[in-house]
């Protein structure tokens, strides 16, 4: 496999994950977010189900679990932000999970924060509140929500990081996260949701729930679990780094409207601190490899 070429692919996954926030932001105003987000992992976990229940065992079961609740959170809050808050905004909020991840690892035994997971959270701190207009005030509950969603997808990250390095099946670790998801969603759905069914026939939800269900879910997935060993750390951050910017040029071509001046150089500087982060990590890992 041709470095460049997974390379391409690993671009096509972070695009597809950018597409999806002006998606949402369009279908939201048409169908509540527990029923979305519901309908969404149901449809990407159906192709699933066999190869899941197949190989199913207990270990496969609990952390598939796990992953399910946590998704459960992430997708939710992320959905639920996106009623008030613009594609771009949200999408660069979403960014911050990356340096929520030192700060968490602690209380699950995974090493303490270092001095550039500090200087990176000072960096992105700024760039949220540039992003707000400088306005403090401006902090909205969207912005809360979403802050909210980042927290279940750090832990996410680090739990996979945990099973991804021993002798679990790659695959269940993959497809039992969306099933459990999937099955999951419908909890809060049947609690909080009205179950506007009538919004299914609107073309914009289905377009929506297919490209979120089918290509950001089960196709990026995927495709980064076969292309990303592919590419070096510092280049899949740098890769996927990118998404919110995808989303921010997404955004713009689908509602005619550009993001305002302060939502992007807030995004910027979000986006300095979170390669700061990772650049930092990959250049420690391979000093750490040279030795």
């Amino acid at each position: 496999m041709r470095i460049n070429l997974a390379g391409i692919y690993l671009l096509v996954v972070a695009a597809i994950w950018g597409l999806t926030f002006p998606l949402i932001e369009l279908s939201v105003g048409k169908i509540d977010p527990y029923l979305f987000v519901s309908l969404r992992f149901t449809l990407a976990a159906l192709p699933l189900i066999p190869y899941f229940l197949k190989h199913l065992d207990k270990k496969a079961l609990k952390v598939g679990a796990v992953l399910g609740l946590m998704h459960c959170g992430a997708f939710i809050f992320q959905t639920m932000g996106l009623q008030t808050l613009n594609a771009s905004r949200a999408a660069f909020l979403t960014g911050l999970y990356v340096l929520m991840i030192p700060f968490i690892s602690p209380f699950l035994k995974m090493g303490l924060p270092r001095s550039n997971d500090i200087v990176s959270a000072a960096v992105c701190c700024s760039g949220v509140y540039i992003l707000t207009g400088c306005d403090i005030g401006a902090f909205s509950i969207g912005d809360t929500w979403i802050l909210i969603a980042d927290f279940f997808i750090a832990a996410t990250i680090i739990y996979i990081g945990k099973h991804s390095q021993d002798d679990m099946d790659p695959r269940m670790l993959a497809y039992g996260q969306i099933v459990m998801t999937g099955l999951f969603s419908w909890g809060p759905s049947l609690l909080f949701s009205n179950f506007n069914i009538a919004a299914l026939t609107n073309p914009s939800v289905l377009t929506s729930l297919f490209i979120c269900s089918f290509l950001a879910t089960i196709l990026a997935i995927r495709l980064q679990s076969k292309y990303q060993k592919y590419v070096s750390i510092q280049s899949t951050a740098l890769i996927f780094s990118l998404e919110p910017v995808f989303a921010a040029i997404f955004d713009t071509l689908i509602s005619g409207t550009p993001p305002k001046i302060y939502t992007l150089i807030g995004g910027m500087v979000i986006l300095s601190g979170i390669l700061y982060l990772e650049l930092s990590k990959a250049k420690q890992q391979e000093q750490l490899s040279g030795t």
